[in-house]
């Protein structure tokens, strides 16, 4: 069948569902040649495996084996292999599921481009003029993020449940999570279109943020919580949600799919940036839109704030700082990231870091946009999916090349050490004020020193990439692409 090959995304003919070809050949002991499908439900027969020979690796109940007769192809996007007998990456591996990621919206364009009819050739151009208004700069100082009391226990002992508290959260892989502010309860949303929210203590499900009337109608992209206990999530259906118990407020005005979110330190406003290439401000008390601002030639996929200053990253690699309170944006010189712009983070009151999809570091000062940037290929190969800022200054980096680099930020071409004892590419990573906790695409979650960089443990925290990683005082919890939550306490 002409575009059938590992990779392409399929449905089966005989009972409608749909995935991703991740086998073609022979099978053991039967004639012929068939097609291992890796299903997006688990409605399948087996995880990849036929008469305990594995062929590929999905998920429990997402494998199935068929005929060529019975597939036919849905998507012809470019993919990993080309061959028979091949196995590509099963769906819910990290180190695929930035792809699927791109599949997605790389159609989601397209769609939306039909929609926008004749003569439109950007589908995300608004009919009027945005809002773009200046603000109170003490209203934008920094993001809020939940403060706990300074972590008593030893991070480098290991935890007191190394086999962790599992919250199934989906059947689907999670994309964001967010802990409250007295650090009791956690929320977690992600491909199913919906978000639960668990007591950290019990496991236990407190909420389920997705009915018939309320929530999202696609992936959910990113979520946090308020000051005051309130959840705000974002979604690909081009909205957020502001959810007070199991009730939401719907915040509409992007036209694409919203990358990132966050709420002010003062609970008043909140931000997002989206695939319609804008950055809107958002007034919480009120639940509307507040300002808009343009800039970007591509979808925005990045943000980072910091006093009254946001700093967005976009596909196409552009780097731009918005003056909330002078209600404008500029371009910084140099702005031409290698790729994507993967990763932002803040330094000090006017250093934002940046990496991109090459694997580059970038220290961008907002108080000189001519000036020339510093930067140097951290993670050479491969993305820089991470960077996190320690309290003394110095930066940490992780990438796809497996590693991870510490790094005082006046030599950013010699790290003070770098580590390579992921397996996998790694996606996530938080910081306590002794160690470095990172995630994989394989499941596995790391615990290094981050005085030395010395491995003190491993985690097998999930079975398929560890997406989002978050600390309190005494406990740490690991959310990923198996649709699982777990938690670890010291």
């Amino acid at each position: 069948m002409p575009g059938l090959k590992p990779g392409r995304r399929v449905q089966i003919k005989s009972s409608g569902e749909t995935g991703y070809v991740a086998y073609i050949g022979r099978l053991q002991g039967k004639s012929g040649e068939f097609i291992g499908v890796s299903l997006d439900r688990p409605v399948g027969k087996n995880d990849g495996s036929v008469n305990g020979k594995r062929y590929f690796d999905c998920g429990p109940n997402r494998g199935t084996f068929v005929r060529e007769e019975n597939v036919h192809v849905i998507s012809s996007n470019a993919s990993r292999g080309s061959g028979k007998g091949e196995q590509v990456l099963g769906k819910y591996s990290a180190a695929r599921s930035h792809e699927l990621t791109e599949e997605y919206m790389e159609e989601f364009e397209k769609g939306f481009a039909q929609l926008a009819g004749p003569g439109k050739s950007d589908p995300f151009v608004e009919e009027k003029n945005p809002i773009a208004r200046s603000f109170d700069p003490g209203e934008f100082e920094s993001k809020y993020e939940p403060r706990f009391e300074q972590s008593r226990c030893d991070w480098g002992q290991g935890p007191t449940n190394p086999e962790g508290n599992v919250f199934d959260a989906s059947d689907q892989p999670l994309m964001c999570a967010a802990l409250s502010p007295d650090g009791r309860e956690c929320v977690v949303g992600g491909c199913d279109h919906g978000l639960r929210v668990f007591e950290v203590s019990t496991g236990r499900e407190k909420r389920n943020l997705f009915t018939k009337r309320f929530g999202h109608r696609e992936w959910v992209t990113d979520c946090t919580y308020c000051p005051d206990g309130s959840i705000l999530s974002a979604g690909m259906d081009s909205k957020m949600c502001l959810w007070k118990g199991t009730r939401c407020t719907d915040l509409e005005g992007h036209r694409g799919s919203i990358s990132k979110t966050l709420v002010t330190e003062n609970g008043r406003n909140a931000i997002s940036c989206s695939y319609d290439k804008t950055v809107r401000v958002w007034s919480l008390s009120r639940s509307q839109e507040s300002g808009c601002f343009k800039g970007h030639k591509s979808p925005i996929l990045e943000m980072a704030l910091n006093q009254g200053i946001l700093f967005t990253g976009s596909r196409d690699g552009m780097v731009m700082a918005w003056d909330l309170g002078g209600g404008s944006g500029f371009k910084l010189r140099d702005q031409k990231q290698n790729g994507h712009v993967t990763s932002l983070t803040t330094l000090d009151d006017t250093l934002f870091v940046s990496g991109d999809q090459s694997g580059t570091v970038r220290i961008w000062d907002v108080r000189d946009p001519s000036a020339n940037t510093v930067s140097a290929g951290v993670h050479s190969g491969g993305a820089v999916n991470a960077i996190s800022s320690t309290t003394n200054g110095d930066l940490v980096t992780a990438g796809a090349d497996k590693a991870i680099s510490y790094i005082d930020p006046r030599q950013l071409s010699r790290p003070i050490y770098r580590v390579e004892n992921h397996k996998d590419f790694i996606y996530s990573l938080a910081l306590t004020s002794t160690h470095i906790l990172s995630g994989s695409g394989d499941g596995l979650l790391l615990v290094h020193e981050l005085s030395t960089g010395r491995l003190n443990y491993g985690l097998g925290a999930n079975t398929a990439g560890v997406r989002c990683i978050l600390t309190s005082s005494d406990y740490m919890i690991a959310a990923g692409d198996d649709g699982k939550a777990m938690t670890y306490f010291f």
